[in-house]
């Protein structure tokens, strides 16, 4: 299911997976 609120999540969740891939860098 596209909805523009989980794409919204869908986004964040991508954010915060590479700032925890840099952090354990």
């Amino acid at each position: 299911v596209k909805s523009p609120g989980r794409r919204k999540t869908v986004e964040r969740d991508r954010k915060e997976s590479i700032r925890k891939m840099t952090r354990r860098l």
